[in-house]
């Protein structure tokens, strides 16, 4: 950039040299902010993002005034995170609707949610994260597996009463295998309904 009407101007080559022919040369500059790129306002702002400087200064003459209030647009910037999270929500209680079940949208969005290709190693570097996608499923499963166990163990001890420590522990062990899970998910289709996805900008 040459000068400041320079870096003001947003023309074609053409329509640039003929406005800069004909603009006041002496007019005053004023100190302005811009407009951060960053379009995923369901995630952090990374350290990178924060150390981009947005102070700048401008012409007046080569801009016009937008008719569209700063709050409105602002509102505008934010609208596609918004409804990108509301459509989530509403996907995760749909599957919890099919599932005969009352819960939460926050849990339920949070269970739904895989958001890196190996979640469920707990101890390992996450492999493509997606950011921005809020709690995932990992709290939830540690919580699901033990009421799984509790409820199934009480069940079939309600239910063979007669049965021994073996018993119960292979019948159990065949109920909630990861197979036997698996199969029941895919026969309700809930693969559906995981999201895997961050918002795209």
């Amino acid at each position: 950039m040459k000068d400041i009407m320079d870096y003001t101007l947003s023309l074609s080559k053409n329509s640039r040299a003929a406005f800069l022919s004909k603009c006041n040369w002496s007019q005053p500059v004023l100190r302005a902010e811009l407009v951060r790129l960053r379009r995923n306002f369901l995630d952090k702002m990374t350290e990178k993002e924060k150390n981009v400087e947005t102070r700048c200064v401008i012409c007046i003459e080569p801009l016009k005034v937008s008719a569209i209030p700063a709050s409105i647009a602002a509102s505008c910037l934010a609208f596609p995170a918004i409804i990108s999270r509301l459509d989530a929500y509403l996907i995760a209680l749909e599957a919890c609707e099919k599932l005969e079940l009352v819960v939460d949208p926050g849990y339920a969005l949070e269970a739904f949610t895989k958001d890196s290709d190996n979640t469920e190693e707990h101890r390992a570097q996450q492999i493509h994260v997606q950011r921005g996608m809020g709690k995932n499923y990992e709290r939830l499963e540690f919580l699901g597996d033990c009421f799984l166990k509790m409820a199934t163990s009480i069940s079939l001890f309600t239910q063979n009463p007669d049965d021994d420590e073996f018993d119960y522990h292979v019948n159990r062990m065949c109920l909630i295998c990861n197979k036997n899970l698996f199969n029941s998910a895919n026969k309700k289709k809930l693969y559906q309904y995981i999201r895997s996805r961050s918002f795209s900008r």
